[in-house]
C-alpha cells in the first residue's frame, strides 16, 4: 500500500524519505526516529494477492488505498502501533506455549493467523483465536450491549475473518491434519482511551473473550471471493468502486475520522469539506 508522505505539524506533507534522513523543520523530527519508522514500515505493498484484512475493507477503500500515494499523520497512527506491538509482544508469548500463533496462509488470498491454542474442554482440538486491540465501543457491539441493555451482537466482520481464517487452516493439507479447529473466538482489548466508556456503556470486562459462531462455508467463501473479484476488477480496469455506503463508511465516521485516503474520494472529500484530489 503506497503510504508515502507524512502530514507535518507545520502543515507540510513531506515524503517519508525526507522525513528519515533529515527532518527540515527547525525543531527537528515529531516523533522519534524509530517511531517514524516503525509506522513506514508498517503498509505493505501490493503484490497481486488479497488478504482477509484487506477485503473485510470496503473495495473502495482498499482500492484508494493500493493505487493513491497518500500522507498520514504521524501521531494519528498510535493505535496501529499499539496494535502492532500487542500482537508482536503475544507472538514472542506463544512461542513458548503449545499451538500455532502468527501463521501465514496462502489460500485463494492470503492470511495471517493470530492462534490456535489447545481447547481445555475438548482434548485433541484446538481453538482459533483472533486478538483485537480497539476501542469499547467495538466491544460493546460484539457483545451487545448499549447502555448496559442487551441488544443485537454486531461482530459480521469480526465474523468473517475468523470463520475465513478457520477455512483456510482447514484447506491447508500438512495444517489441516495437525489441527482440528472446535471453537472460533476473538479475544478483545480494550485500549486505555475506551477505559473511561467502560462503565458508561455497561462492558462487564476489559478484555473479553467472545465466543464467534461459524459461519456456513459457501456463505463465507462466496463474500470473500465477491470481494476479491471486486478489487482485481477495479485495480484491472482502473476504475473507482462505488462508495462504501453508510453501513461500510460507519455512517460516515469512518470518512471523518478513520480514512487516510478520503481526500481521493469524492464523497470522503465531500464530507469533509475538502478539495477532491485525482
Amino acid at each position: 500500500m503506497p503510504l508515502r508522505m507524512f502530514n507535518c505539524p507545520d502543515g507540510a506533507t513531506r515524503q517519508i524519505s525526507q522525513c528519515l534522513e533529515k527532518c527540515p523543520r527547525p525543531e527537528g523530527r515529531c516523533l522519534a526516529l524509530s517511531h517514524l519508522t516503525f509506522i513506514a514500515q508498517s503498509q505493505r505493498e501490493w503484490e497481486g494477492t488479497s488478504s482477509v484484512t484487506q477485503l473485510i475493507k470496503p473495495t473502495r477503500l482498499a482500492f484508494l488505498e493500493i493505487t493513491k500515494d497518500y500522507a498520514v499523520n504521524p501521531d494519528d497512527m498510535a493505535f496501529m502501533m499499539y496494535g502492532t506491538l500487542h500482537h508482536r509482544r503475544l507472538e514472542v508469548i506463544n512461542k513458548r506455549l503449545e499451538g500455532l500463533s502468527e501463521q501465514k496462509i496462502n489460500h485463494d488470498i492470503s492470511g495471517t493467523l493470530d492462534r490456535l491454542e489447545p481447547d481445555e474442554l475438548q482434548e485433541g482440538y484446538y481453538k482459533l483465536l483472533d486478538y483485537k486491540l480497539v476501542g469499547a465501543y467495538s466491544v460493546a457491539r460484539a457483545l451487545g450491549i448499549q447502555n448496559g441493555k442487551e441488544v443485537d451482537p454486531d461482530m459480521i466482520d469480526w465474523e468473517l475473518q475468523a470463520n475465513k481464517y478457520c477455512l483456510m487452516v482447514e484447506a491447508d493439507p500438512e495444517l489441516s491434519k495437525l489441527f482440528l479447529i472446535s471453537r472460533l473466538m476473538i479475544q478483545a482489548c480494550i485500549r486505555d482511551s475506551g477505559l473511561k466508556q467502560i462503565k458508561i456503556l455497561g462492558l462487564p470486562k476489559r478484555m473479553p473473550l467472545i465466543p464467534v459462531k461459524r459461519l456456513p462455508a459457501d456463505y463465507v467463501n462466496e463474500y470473500f471471493l465477491t470481494k476479491d473479484y471486486a478489487l482485481h476488477k477495479a485495480l484491472e480496469s482502473e476504475e473507482m468502486p462505488e462508495w462504501c455506503g453508510y453501513e461500510g463508511s460507519w455512517n460516515s465516521r469512518r470518512c471523518k475520522g478513520y480514512c487516510q485516503v478520503y481526500r481521493f474520494c469524492p464523497e470522503g472529500a465531500q464530507i469533509n469539506k475538502v478539495k477532491l484530489e485525482v
